[in-house]
């Protein structure tokens, strides 16, 4: 009897260690998932180790501190993205936000390739320059200054050195740099919002714009705003939600003559709205009045026809595309649709780890490789991608659309809706 007793108390000690070896094997496994900042779910985003890597990168590279602690489950991503901008402000590269902070806008850029695109002229044909005023004359050195401000991202300086200028290049500087300041203030607080929560949430209201918009709607009751300030005021408009309004103010700002730049206006609106007859028919002619080598015109025309389904033209020309400008990302989320739809997974994978290559903070990059997971079934990495690259503009109805596939492919309806239902808000005719 005694020797079945201390067998049975043997047992039970056995039992009591291997509980709490179990026990401790947990912890630890919990211990090295936090460390790693690893998402607990799908439907939550978390970027923490990119960004911390990115934080770190920035205040190494300005002599700062780096950043020290575990957080407990991963740091929030609103917590470190305006660090992340103002690292990339400083070496050039893409801000996070569907707006950027600041840098070469996305006008310029445009212009400058359709110049490229067009035969040298030589220097007697040269257009003449915009006749000089007194006022021009009197603004010039502040001028100067608050430009190379304004290049450098210091906004608040550029205004303050415009203050008092008569000029109406200067005071169009001096409110788009007052607007841009306010629209990085009110980006603070859109950020602090979860993209899969409601879009109004992030549509803060901000009184520094508001203020902006009184004082141009004054110059605007006085006729003294030229075509620059007037598109300034319409987007302050737009901002502020005021769409009627805003309607008004960009009709007024254009003055469109029958010239090539409407014509890529009109095209670019007809894509928009569905009338790819009409858009492929004016990039016909501007191909044949000289923008043939004009890559724009290659990527919408190619954009035109994956609109009507026309897959294998549509590939054609983004392969011209890719050939002629290789580090182009620009619409290559588009490119990646077509290639999910013929499941071309070679095509879509140097795709994917090509655009990585050049920038893997674009929204278009987190598009493709969305896709790519998607092609290959690993439909939560997909729809973890398409979260990242609402992160980076919630205004993006591509990703809120293919989230919403990736939800319906995992039998996940309620978040399908949930997806689905903000592009009714963007864009009710999408």
């Amino acid at each position: 009897m005694e020797e079945k007793k201390k067998k049975k108390k043997k047992k039970k000690k056995k039992k009591k260690k291997k509980k709490k070896k179990k026990k401790k094997k947990k912890k630890k496994k919990k211990k090295k998932k936090k460390r790693r900042g690893q998402p607990v779910e799908v439907n939550q985003v978390n970027l923490w180790e990119v960004n911390l890597w990115e934080v770190n990168l920035w205040r190494s590279t300005c002599g700062g501190q780096p950043v020290g602690g575990q957080p407990v489950g991963g740091q929030p991503v609103e917590v470190n993205l305006w660090e992340v901008n103002l690292w990339r402000s400083t070496c050039g590269g893409q801000p996070v936000g569907g707006q950027p902070v600041g840098g070469q806008p996305v006008e310029v850029n445009l212009a400058s390739e359709l110049a490229f695109a067009l035969d040298r002229l030589p220097k007697d044909e040269l257009p003449p320059s915009h006749p000089f005023t007194e006022e021009d004359a009197q603004d010039l050195d502040a001028l100067t200054l608050a430009k190379s401000y304004f290049d450098l991202k210091e906004y608040d300086r550029s205004a303050y050195f415009l203050k008092g200028c008569c000029s109406r290049k200067a005071y169009f500087l001096y409110m788009y740099s007052r607007y841009l300041v306010r629209l990085r203030e009110k980006k603070k607080d859109d950020e602090t919002v979860d993209s899969l929560g409601p879009l109004e949430k992030g549509q803060v209201r901000n009184e520094a714009l508001r203020e902006l918009r009184v004082e141009l709607s004054k110059k605007h009751a006085a006729g003294e705003l030229d075509g620059f300030t007037l598109y300034l005021y319409g987007v302050v408009l737009r901002k502020l939600d005021l769409l009627k309004e805003s309607v008004e103010v960009f009709l007024k700002s254009l003055s469109l003559p029958d010239c090539w730049i409407k014509d890529f206006f009109m095209a670019h609106m007809y894509t928009e709205l569905q009338m790819i007859k009409e858009a492929l028919q004016k990039y016909q002619n501007l191909i044949e009045a000289g923008f043939s080598k004009s890559t724009y015109i290659i990527s919408q025309i190619a954009v035109a026809y994956h609109n009507i389904r026309d897959i294998d033209q549509a590939l054609a020309l983004f392969n011209e595309l890719r050939e002629q400008d290789p580090y182009r990302i620009d619409n290559m989320d588009t490119f990646s649709n077509l290639l999910y739809v013929k499941t071309m997974k070679p095509e879509l994978s140097y795709l994917a780890h090509n655009l990585v290559d050049i920038d893997k903070y674009r929204v278009e990059t987190c598009c493709v490789i969305g896709n790519y997971y998607s092609l290959r079934s690993q439909h939560e990495k997909a729809a973890l991608y398409f979260q990242r690259a609402l992160k980076l503009n919630p205004r993006c109805l591509g990703a809120w659309t293919l989230m919403g596939h990736e939800y319906m492919e995992m039998k996940n309806t309620s978040a399908a809706i949930q997806a689905y239902r903000p592009i009714e808000v963007i864009q009710p005719s999408y």
